[in-house]
């Protein structure tokens, strides 16, 4: 008979999967996939330890959930609103996006192409700053954008003024979710270090606005915030955790209800 002592190795590695594919899998999957993981033997009751001492039991401890039927998946809770949106957005849960030549050229591409038309966010800046935001704010837009298209090329929507460079735009790119267009938004940093809208306006409330900042060679993706929550100024640990956008689109890509699951995370939390 497995010792509790062993489940702990096989948890941590059912955690570790959720985080990496960020959407549910069956109990018995990724207890199977754990275990190869953990570099355990197979048993029998993988499976059933999983889904009673982990998912059903182990809110507190490892984060985790249970949906029930007809998915049988684990789930991480951070996943879905709750108690846990008052907590802070910890920096393990940023996502780094490797600096990209390609990515940079185009960025810079962008900025001289649109630099006559955009709205000028901070008028009372010298040029150099107000230049110099223009190219860091490009450079975070293209990675961003791109990261995006890769990972979720069937809902990518280009933005509403693709090639049009003296179209002024509220948003960087859209995605398709659930059948309706979202209008995202990628926002860097302010002056200080913090988020918001400028002090100069020109920064419309879309669908969604993702956090993202320059890091040495890379851009790092801290987080989003629905444009209903917008501030005039947050810090990046304020902001919702990716993984809970992530969820979300890998969910629509597999044809799946959003609200269905979120309905059957609270009905198994509550029967608990």
């Amino acid at each position: 008979m497995i010792e509790e002592r062993l489940y702990r190795p096989l948890f941590s590695a059912c955690v570790a999967i959720l985080k990496e594919k960020q959407e549910p899998i069956h109990y018995r999957a990724l207890a199977d996939e754990a275990l190869v993981r953990a570099n355990m033997d197979p048993w029998d009751k993988a499976g059933e330890r999983v889904r009673e001492k982990l998912l059903l039991l182990g809110a507190s401890e490892w984060g985790t959930a249970y949906t029930g039927t007809p998915w049988c998946a684990g789930v991480l809770t951070e996943w879905f609103p709750g108690p846990q949106l008052q907590l802070l957005n910890s920096e393990a849960s940023s996502t780094r996006i490797r600096g990209n030549a390609t990515d940079a050229a185009s960025a810079c591409f962008e900025a001289l192409m649109r630099r006559e038309h955009m709205v000028d966010k901070n008028p009372n800046a010298a040029k150099a700053r107000r230049l110099e935001g223009l190219a860091r704010g490009q450079v975070i837009e293209q990675h961003t954008a791109q990261w995006f298209r890769v990972r979720w090329p069937s809902l990518w929507v280009p933005p509403d003024n693709e090639g049009q460079y003296d179209m002024w735009c509220d948003h960087d790119f859209k995605l398709m979710v659930y059948g309706r267009e979202r209008k995202v938004d990628v926002m860097g940093p302010l002056r200080h270090g913090s988020f918001g809208t400028p002090f100069g306006g020109g920064k419309r409330r879309v669908d969604i606005h993702l956090i993202a900042s320059i890091d040495g060679p890379d851009v790092v993706l801290h987080g989003f915030q629905p444009g209903a929550e917008l501030d005039s100024s947050f810090c990046a640990e304020q902001t919702l955790p990716l993984s809970r956008l992530s969820v979300w689109l890998n969910w629509c890509v597999r044809g799946e209800s959003w609200h269905g699951l979120v309905d059957a995370v609270r009905r198994m939390k509550g029967a608990a």
